[in-house]
């Protein structure tokens, strides 16, 4: 009786698709993303796998993409305050307005004035405090 030569096709594919997975996680794909919110463009850098190779390489040490995201909406909140300041537009008003209502921005208002009622002049003068940078550590 002749003995049948097993395939070992699924075995090949299987380390094929491995090796593309291993490819893919590390040299992760980026991108640009752009949102639009009242009126305001903001364009930041994402990562297809979150750049998970880059913190596995360096235990936590590289910016994630909520990471990026969260600095470029407060580089774009600090420019709509100069905007506004400039020249008092409502769109601008609405986005500053916008992005007040939740969690640590309200209070470190609070914090700084005393009050919670927001005046969108005290959010202009102290935008710095208020829309503030992540860092790594």
């Amino acid at each position: 009786m002749k003995t049948r030569k097993k395939s070992n096709w699924k075995r090949y594919a299987y380390w094929i698709f491995m090796g593309c997975l291993l490819l893919l996680w590390r040299f992760d794909y980026e991108y640009t993303y752009c949102e639009i919110t009242d009126g305001t463009e903001v364009c930041y850098t994402q990562y297809l796998l979150d750049n998970r190779y880059c913190n596995w390489k360096t235990k936590g040490h590289c910016p994630n993409s909520s990471f990026i995201r969260h600095n470029a909406y407060v580089d774009a909140l600090r420019s709509s305050c100069e905007r506004y300041k400039r020249n008092q537009n409502q769109m601008d008003r609405r986005f500053i307005m916008g992005s007040m209502d939740y969690g640590t921005r309200m209070d470190k208002y609070e914090k700084l004035m005393g009050d919670k009622e927001l005046k969108i002049d005290s959010i202009v003068h102290y935008k710095d405090l208020i829309f503030s940078h992540w860092h790594i550590e």
